[in-house]
């Protein structure tokens, strides 16, 4: 059938309207989707989604900054006396032989609660799992049996300890270095104003 000029541009008009809506269409769509995108989550190149990020950032380490300030330190805020305290308890480290060293220069030791600093001439103590910490030299000699061949046991002396239910943190009495202890481990008393910290597992292993 032969379309007549009229008639045949009558189709081509309204395939170019047809087809005009259909884009319109898209692009209402896509415009509608990208409205929906920006409210609920805002660019990350906005400097209003930036002013608020940095804010949340500064406010988060504040807070964490207020937290840590208000920790107190064992041995250096607070000296508690275990023996009086209803969670605490006597007990006393099994003689079991360790191998030790002593230190020829100061040094550093890499201890399970953290770094702490040694001097020539203390004790380097290697316990059951592997861990080790420093004892200056005379707290050495009186509370540890040197067994000879580099190994050497705790000798039985009552101390009093406590399981803590929360992060803590010891000053010892012989160093400026801190000790972090986690929630279940022990805080062991060997004197007065002395303390230290006592893994759980470690704990359950070597003290009665």
């Amino acid at each position: 059938m032969k379309l007549s000029k009229q008639k045949l541009k009558q189709i081509i008009k309204e395939e170019l309207e047809e087809g005009l809506k259909s884009w319109w269409a898209r692009e209402k769509r896509d415009a509608e989707r990208e409205k929906e995108r920006q409210a609920r989550q805002p660019e990350e190149d906005d400097p209003r989604f930036l002013a608020w990020t940095q804010a949340n950032v500064d406010r988060g380490w504040k807070e964490t900054e207020e937290e840590e300030s208000l920790t107190e330190t064992i041995g250096l805020d607070d000296a508690p006396d275990l023996s009086q305290d209803p969670d605490g308890f006597e007990t006393a480290k099994l003689p079991i032989p360790l191998e030790f060293r002593y230190a020829e220069a100061d040094e550093t030791i890499e201890t399970k609660e953290g770094p702490v600093g040694a001097n020539a001439g203390d004790a380097i103590m290697t316990g059951t799992e592997g861990e080790q910490w420093p004892i200056p030299a005379a707290s050495f000699a009186e509370t540890y049996d040197d067994l000879g061949g580099g190994t050497a046991a705790k000798k039985n002396i009552p101390v009093f300890a406590k399981e803590m239910s929360e992060p803590f943190q010891v000053k010892v009495s012989w160093s400026d270095d801190l000790l972090q202890g986690e929630a279940g481990d022990y805080l062991v008393q060997y004197g007065v104003g002395d303390y230290g910290v006592v893994g759980r597992e470690i704990f359950g292993k070597t003290y009665k």
